[in-house]
């Protein structure tokens, strides 16, 4: 008998979150003159224009002949307010705000969300390697960013574009189209418009800051930064590390790309966080290794049934212990990455010769593709949460498969079908070779696809990108489909998903190695992105009396206290305005610094954000004018141990941002707050 229950929004969000709860001058945290794109937008990210922005005024010429290796960096805070919903949690729990539909909105901050860019170049190749603080990243998303490229550039990246979702569960949504808008809200294209337009800019930055580098790697490892959280199979942990170094000719590291499985869940739905979760804390803690700023980028791997692991302990027990433990849990984890991190580093062996090549393939998605026979998963347009999610036994030695568990599905119904393509991107940095996979593998898949590649490339360390192009939902091996469990329930085309998609990865890599070899299906055409042409640009709310503090910090705060500081500020379609950390010396205040020379600010782990308005969107949706409150919080001590705590001393801090004013003009807010000592 097939059960087929038709999928409902607001239903099937519902059961797919409760299950997945198992200075003006640049980035606080960046030297200007380190990063090119700094924490100003430009005015195509920041309005919904509807255009692809200026031609890029120094030309990006093919590759004629070989380049010499070349390397450069870039990152853009994410344009997204505080009010907008969290895509990994769906709309389980939050606040009304305008900035969602038929979900909940989000009102904290910690470690806001980015991007990072590393743009490299270096033979008959190049390579761009995005990093993304988001849940997955939709391949209307991908497909959009490279055809503005192409209207920038005049170049098709499609084969050199590889973009990564961290996997934060507390990261934006309404950024998707179509059946899988009930797990992100609905598709939001002013938003859409501004985070592509950003993206773009972000990586032209990158190619602008691009200069000769050396180029290696190394594998670490580490099994306590994650756990096995599936116990439908056998108890299996793969602690890969691959770390991606790229430094100056003058021996400084410009960049550090790495991935590892974790899943990005620290931070719970009731937080009510736009947050990077743990691989934020896992970037700014190893970034901490340096004595110069390095942008560390953290790719997701085969994190579908990894969760965060058990941290370093701290050392510090004490009176500030009851400090939120989700943000210690990250900080933790993120020690212990740089522990590891710094154990391996001086093993990397650097090139300044280093050949690039990549291919980028779209795969179909449906029954006939995947090879379904007659009463196997009989959903034409896909489905999804097989068995409920609930079903199956924890791995008693053996497997215990559930019958006609691929027919008790939610389907997708064709009016809203389950995405019909995906695609695929290979590469290979010198002796290194990469591949992408559109959603979350578990484990056994990412081994054994790994291991394959590096089989066909002659022994070649392989390095997995999970979360990347694409998202699709899970993918297990196809007996493993049968155990139940929620990895299982989350794959959209069933349960040949995961070897299907491991069979094509595979494939691609062998044409990349050589170009005679013809692969077994027809490339569909790329996937069609969202049109967002008249669109009415998103208008900001005008502030009542911005710049007003509503909570002034203290004069004097002890070690085991937290600073607050409340000010007016501007609607948060303009951003969450970034709040330094400054310090009194010789009589003059000036930026406190961190070991690596970037200066704590409201982006970094420590400070946390909160946010309100009044009248409140719920009592008065359509009020002319808002007192926009911003609260910051800083521990003087943190539990988790820092390469740079506070000291005794007296600072202050500076809070920039902007607000809109009656007539609709964007204005530049300053405030200072009074100084305070710690002692």
């Amino acid at each position: 008998m097939i059960r087929t229950i038709k999928v409902f929004p607001a239903v099937l969000a519902l059961s797919l979150c409760l299950a997945c709860s198992s200075s003006d001058s640049g980035p606080g945290d960046v030297p200007v003159a380190d990063n090119p794109v700094g924490d100003q937008m430009s005015e195509a990210g920041m309005d919904a224009g509807n255009d692809t922005g200026p031609v890029f005024p120094d030309p990006i010429l093919p590759i004629t002949d070989p380049l010499a290796l070349r390397v450069g960096v870039s990152e853009a805070t994410m344009p997204v307010p505080v009010g907008i919903n969290t895509a990994g949690f769906g709309g389980t729990s939050g606040v009304k705000s305008p900035f969602v539909e038929n979900f909940l909105g989000t009102t904290k901050v910690w470690e806001h969300p980015d991007f990072k860019v590393v743009f490299v170049e270096g033979g008959m190749g190049r390579l761009i390697f995005v990093r993304s603080d988001t849940v997955g990243f939709a391949s209307p998303v991908w497909q959009a960013l490279v055809e503005r490229l192409q209207a920038r550039t005049g170049l098709d990246f499609s084969d050199q574009l590889v973009v990564g979702a961290t996997h934060t569960h507390s990261g934006p949504g309404r950024l998707i189209v179509g059946a899988m808008e009930v797990l992100a809200d609905s598709f939001f294209p002013q938003l859409f418009d501004r985070i592509v337009n950003t993206l773009v800019d972000t990586i032209l930055a990158a190619y602008a800051d691009l200069e000769p580098a050396r180029f290696g790697y190394a594998i670490a490892f580490d099994s306590l930064m994650h756990d096995d959280r599936r116990c439908e199979n056998p108890l299996l942990e793969e602690p890969d590390m691959p770390l991606l170094r790229f430094d100056d000719l003058e021996g400084n590291t410009k960049a550090l790309i790495m991935t590892y499985a974790i899943h990005g869940t620290v931070l719970d739905a009731e937080l009510h966080h736009l947050s990077q979760d743990v691989s934020g804390g896992i970037e700014r803690k190893v970034q901490e290794l340096f004595d110069h700023y390095v942008p560390v980028l953290m790719f997701n791997s085969w994190g579908a049934d990894m969760s965060p692991g058990t941290p370093l302990k701290p050392t510090k027990p004490g009176p500030y212990s009851d400090l939120l433990g989700a943000y210690t849990t990250c900080e933790g984890i993120g020690n212990r990455a740089a522990q590891t991190i710094a154990a391996a580093w001086d093993s990397i062996e650097l090139k300044d010769e280093v050949d690039l090549s990549s291919l980028t393939v779209w795969l179909p998605l449906n029954r006939d593709a995947l090879g379904y026979e007659d009463g196997e998963f009989p959903f034409e347009w896909g489905a999804v949460y097989c068995g409920g999610g609930g079903d199956g036994e924890c791995w008693s030695g053996e497997a215990k498969p559930i019958p006609d568990i691929d027919k008790g599905c939610l389907l997708f119904p064709e009016e809203l079908p389950a995405p019909d393509r995906t695609l695929v991107t290979v590469g290979r940095l010198g002796d290194l070779v990469f591949a992408t996979f559109p959603g979350e593998a578990v484990t056994q898949i990412g081994i054994d696809l790994r291991d394959a590649i590096s089989e066909l490339a002659g022994g070649l360390d392989v390095a997995f990108f999970g979360y990347a192009q694409d998202y699709i939902g899970y993918a297990t091996p196809e007996w493993d489909f049968y155990q139940g469990g929620y990895e299982a329930s989350g794959a959209i085309w069933g349960p040949k998903q995961g070897d299907y998609l491991k069979a094509r990865i595979l494939e691609a890599a062998g044409k990349l190695f050589d170009d005679s070899v013809e692969l077994s299906w027809t490339p569909p055409d790329p996937m069609v992105p969202p049109r967002v042409e008249g669109t009415d640009p998103w208008k900001a709310t005008a502030s009542t009396d911005p710049g007003a503090v509503s909570t002034q910090v203290l004069a004097e705060y002890g070690m085991t206290d937290v600073v607050e500081f409340a000010v007016s500020g501007g609607d948060p379609w303009l951003i969450a305005p970034r709040t330094y950390l400054e310090v009194k010396t010789g009589g003059d205040f000036g930026p406190f610094l961190r070991k690596n020379g970037t200066q704590v600010d409201s982006h970094g782990y420590e400070f946390s954000m909160l946010f309100s308005e009044d009248p409140n969107y719920f009592d008065a949706p359509k009020a002319a004018a808002r007192t926009f409150t911003w609260t910051m919080k800083l521990p003087v001590t943190r539990v988790a141990d820092q390469v740079t705590p506070l000291t005794e001393g007296t600072y202050r801090l500076r809070l920039t941002g902007q607000y809109a004013t009656a007539d609709g003009s964007i204005k530049d807010l300053e405030v200072f707050s009074d100084e305070f000592a710690v002692k």
